[in-house]
C-alpha cells in the first residue's frame, strides 16, 4: 500500500490532494534476483478537498455569468476526485536496461 500528499497552490490557497493505492508486483524469469520480467498491477483512489475541488471544478457566479453556454454557478465540495487501475509490464533486457509498456 502506499500514499501520496499533494500540496498545490491554487489562486494562492493551498489545497491538498491524498493518493491511496495498492500496489502489487509480480517477477518471473527465474530467481527474484535474476528475474528478467515484471508484471505490476496497482490501483488508486484520489480525494481532494473543499479548496482543491472547487479551484478545478468549481464555477463562480462571475464565471457563470460570462460564460457562452450559459453555464449556471456550480460549487464543490470535498470528495473522492478519482479512482484508477495501472498494469505495466518491464523486460529487463540487461541489468540497466529494460523495456515497459504501461496501460492505465
Amino acid at each position: 500500500m502506499y500514499s501520496r500528499f499533494y500540496k498545490t497552490d491554487l489562486k494562492s490557497n493551498t489545497s491538498l490532494i491524498i493518493k491511496i493505492g495498492i500496489l502489487i508486483a509480480v517477477l518471473w524469469g527465474g530467481l527474484l534476483s535474476s528475474a528478467k520480467a515484471q508484471l505490476t498491477l496497482s490501483s488508486s483512489v484520489n480525494w481532494g478537498d473543499d479548496k482543491y475541488m472547487e479551484n478545478i471544478f468549481g464555477i463562480s457566479s462571475i464565471q457563470a455569468t460570462n460564460s457562452t453556454p450559459g453555464y449556471s454557478a456550480y460549487s464543490v465540495a470535498s470528495r473522492f476526485k478519482d479512482v484508477g487501475v495501472n498494469v505495466s509490464v518491464r523486460h529487463f533486457m540487461t541489468q540497466n536496461i529494460g523495456i515497459m509498456g504501461q496501460i492505465g
